[in-house]
């Protein structure tokens, strides 16, 4: 499937012009075979710097790509932190465009040191795990804190379903909650949009909308013990991705139950035990929210 997305750039009903950056988002089964004519295509031309982390490095059945120069991250205690973030950047190589092959954590290395140095980058998604990847912000560690901070957009992202598909099932469940956490955030976002006057894009929560429709079949689908439609799943956390870039904030991806899950993550005291990925955190925050709307 091919998700052209110069098709949601331009001027919007809601009174704003939305701008993307990303123009191509590919999610197909061997679609990383056709990586270097994608990256052609969208002008991603140059010295290539490729950053992973240990564990998808080795992962079985994953080509590495093309480049100038490959940094491998040490995976074990990896996570997206400002300063270790800002650690790699004397290692980029003096670089024309990044490309990061992984998860969440692996995308903000890439996406935040292309943010700070310039840079165009592409992304080659291994999980389903989350909705970040086409976004142009996230939520990193500053002193301590879980801070949501501008970054840069891919250009490109090319999902090859053959690997997506052999993730870890817990990973992919994550990926679901992630998702369906929408059922909060777009009320949320309604709710301020009626009661204070917030701005709000009846497009982008459409979009919102059919990520989280999408996915609810796959959930269903899952807890009926059939295999998930990992297209449907995948160009679910896209299309979310793409409502933060539309909008340079996430508040059609993420509301009251993304703060609970980001407060677990910071461990402070009576969490430092906490265990969980972002999803299962986010997972527990919409359980949270939605009794708390019920109970209203």
């Amino acid at each position: 499937m091919l998700l052209d997305c110069t098709a949601y750039s331009g001027p919007c009903a809601c009174g704003r012009e939305h701008k993307l950056v990303t123009e191509k988002v590919i999610v197909e089964y061997g679609a990383i075979k056709d990586f270097d004519r994608y990256m052609a295509e969208c002008g991603l031309t140059g010295r290539r710097t490729v950053i992973y982390d240990s564990n998808t490095y080795k992962l079985p059945g994953l080509p590495h790509i093309a480049a100038t120069k490959e940094i491998v991250m040490q995976a074990e205690g990896l996570h997206s932190e400002k300063g270790m973030i800002e650690a790699i950047f004397p290692r980029l190589d003096d670089p024309d465009v990044l490309v990061a092959v992984g998860s969440g954590t692996i995308m903000d290395f890439a996406r935040y040191s292309a943010f700070q140095l310039g840079l165009p980058f592409a992304a080659i998604p291994t999980l389903a795990s989350a909705d970040g990847y086409t976004a142009n912000i996230c939520s990193v560690m500053i002193d301590g804190q879980k801070k949501s901070i501008p970054m840069n957009a891919p250009v490109l992202v090319v999902a090859d379903l053959n690997i997506i598909s052999a993730a870890p099932r817990f990973l992919t469940i994550s990926g679901v909650a992630d998702i369906l956490s929408k059922y909060v955030s777009l009320a949320d976002w309604r709710i301020a949009h009626l009661v204070s006057g917030e701005y709000y894009c009846p497009r982008v929560a459409a979009m919102a909308e059919k990520a989280l429709e999408m996915m609810a079949r796959c959930a269903e689908d899952m807890r009926r013990g059939e295999e998930p439609d990992f297209e449907a799943m995948t160009m679910a956390h896209m299309i979310s991705g793409l409502t933060m870039q539309m909008l340079s904030n996430s508040r059609a991806a993420s509301g009251a139950e993304h703060l609970i899950a980001h407060l677990v993550e910071m461990k402070p005291p009576r969490f430092e035990g906490a265990r969980g990925v972002h999803g299962e955190c986010v997972g527990v925050g919409t359980i949270l929210c939605a009794e708390e709307y019920h109970a209203m």
